[in-house]
């Protein structure tokens, strides 16, 4: 046989050996597959042992003279690869591009060697499908991502990763492009790649469709983004992509769970009092129930898509939203004139009657700490939102309404001792006296005393802002242990306002002691020493955090 005959048939034996391990790789692979879904062994056996002696028995006779009956083996083992990969892609159509990236977040380390071996048994295929270009995107994607501690996923190096792109254009037989079309290719995924990285929240990321027009781009293509320059881009905005993801998901995730549990207050107050719940807020809370299953489940399944996310915050909108609005109406009822018929404020009763405004005295034994109680004017304006009993504080107002909402969804005639016990205030920590100085705000019970008055508005008010800096304190936590260095130096910028703002409330604080005793005024003295205890426990706490994580704490 001739010399160039052997040649060639040497390389025609390698790539033969390729095409068998990536064959028996997805074999291996497909296996686990089944075996992870629940469906028991892979419905296809095949002797892969005894086709791989086949093949190692062609190795000492490729050398020297080689008769017809090689080369009749040769082709015969061909015919064989190719029907068995016949055989494992009918079953691997049964899982789409989305299982099959569920499945690799579900193993912890991924060998690249069989990340490597099971994109080649996509490029065998004669007719890459748009299904099979998503699912080789998901592979190559994997086979570009460094080793990482944390979260946050990373490219691997250039040099490296280039020479795996060429190795498997070569075996798939991808011819170089002309840098005339390639360079316009490279910049229209570095455009959009740079498009995920200036988006700063989920809103703008779901709007600008970038993860269409994206998987857009890679469709249009076509096999032109398997040419090694263009493959690295893509990955890279692949990886951009994902991490962008995950940081405004993040946030995101955690608004949906804030709302969730306004509308599970909501559910539990009208559980309480059933005349109040209309069938329009019913139907909406069951389109919500209905969409944070489906989030839910998706989230179990790591397979959250946005219209998931999209569905469950407008149900959860819709609710609110109504909610809110019938609230006010009750609110706007709260003080009409005597003759007219008014709802009581939020405060039901099993048998209802007409609320006629009179002035409310303290419980026995149990004497305002504030001072004595004033009956409701008929000439005052009704209470609609936290504005209308405090000065506007961008700082403090989103905690304030807060506050304001869980006190409002539990029933009036409790004491402040049990209404701090309910689930809907226990999560605040709020003190019996911080209950009670808001609704004697509300009622318009406090006395015409302007220090009094002050000291009712500052009970709220540092509340809330303890409030504020435990919750920071807690998100500070879970960032820093999730590796994501980007979110945690946002929330130590937002949470050196509340601790700048703490060392005014601390000064205000030893005022209004000073004051009392100067007065000789200590009625409430033993609550506001409480409360400062409280307050500076959660100051200290934070503040040790944020300086431990790398905040520039104020001094």
């Amino acid at each position: 046989m001739k010399e160039a005959d052997v040649h060639g048939l040497s390389e025609r034996y390698t790539e033969l050996s390729d095409r068998f391990r990536s064959l028996w790789t997805f074999f291996q692979f497909l296996a686990g597959v089944y075996k992870h879904r629940g469906d028991g062994a892979i419905p296809y056996d095949y002797d892969f042992q005894a086709l791989y002696q086949r093949i190692q028995n062609l190795v000492p006779q490729i050398t020297g003279n080689v008769d017809r009956l090689v080369q009749i083996e040769f082709e015969t083992i061909e015919r064989e690869l190719e029907r068995i990969r016949g055989e494992l892609e009918r079953l691997e159509k049964q899982f789409g591009p989305s299982y099959l990236r569920r499945f690799f977040d579900h193993l912890k380390r991924q060998d690249e060697k069989i990340l490597f071996a099971l994109v080649k048994f996509y490029l065998m295929s004669k007719h890459l499908e748009q299904e099979t270009f998503d699912k080789l995107d998901i592979l190559l994607t994997r086979l570009a991502e460094a080793p990482s501690e944390g979260e946050v996923l990373i490219q691997r190096a250039r040099p490296d990763l280039l020479g795996t792109f060429e190795r498997l254009a070569a075996f798939s037989g991808i011819a170089p492009l002309p840098p005339s079309e390639e360079k316009p290719l490279i910049d229209a995924v570095s455009e959009l790649r740079d498009e995920f990285e200036r988006i700063g929240d989920f809103d703008t990321l779901v709007q600008s469709k970038v993860y269409d027009r994206l998987r857009g781009f890679k469709t249009r293509i076509g096999r032109a983004m398997l040419h090694p320059p263009v493959l690295f881009e893509i990955t890279a905005a692949n990886i951009a992509a994902r991490n962008r993801f995950r940081d405004l998901f993040d946030i995101e995730e955690r608004q949906l769970l804030e709302g969730t549990n306004r509308i599970f207050d909501i559910e539990r107050y009208l559980k309480k009092n059933p005349n109040l719940a209309s069938d329009e807020i019913k139907e909406k809370i069951e389109i919500f129930r209905e969409s944070r299953v489906r989030f839910e489940d998706a989230r179990r399944q790591h397979n959250v898509k946005r219209s998931d996310i999209l569905d469950l915050r407008q149900s959860m909108h819709d609710v609110l939203a109504h909610f809110e609005s019938t609230a006010a109406d009750l609110l706007g009822n709260l003080n009409k004139r005597p003759g007219q018929t008014a709802a009581p404020r939020v405060r039901p009763l099993e048998t209802r009657q007409e609320v006629v405004p009179q002035p409310v005295p303290p419980p026995p034994d149990q004497p305002s700490a504030i001072g004595p109680p004033r009956a409701k004017r008929p000439e005052d304006p009704p209470i609609t939102s936290i504005t209308d009993l405090l000065p506007s504080d961008p700082l403090l107002n989103e905690v304030l309404h807060k506050i304001m909402f869980a006190l409002e969804l539990v029933v009036w005639d409790r004491t402040p001792e049990q209404v701090i016990e309910a689930p809907e205030i226990k999560r605040l920590g709020l003190e019996a006296w911080e209950v009670e100085t808001y609704r004697n705000l509300v009622e318009g019970q406090s006395d015409d005393n302007r220090e009094r008055l002050h000291l009712q508005q500052f009970f709220l008010t540092s509340a809330a802002l303890r409030v504020k800096m435990e919750e920071e304190r807690r998100e500070i936590e879970r960032l820093a242990q999730s590796g994501k260095p980007d979110l945690l130096f946002e929330m130590l910028e937002e949470s050196a306002s509340s601790l700048d703002r703490a060392r005014e409330v601390e000064r205000r604080f030893l005022w209004f002691i000073d004051d009392m005793l100067y007065r000789a005024d200590t009625e409430a003295l033993e609550q506001i020493y409480r409360s400062r205890f409280r307050f500076l426990f959660a100051f200290a706490g934070l503040w040790l955090d944020h300086q431990k994580n790398g905040g520039l704490t104020p001094l």
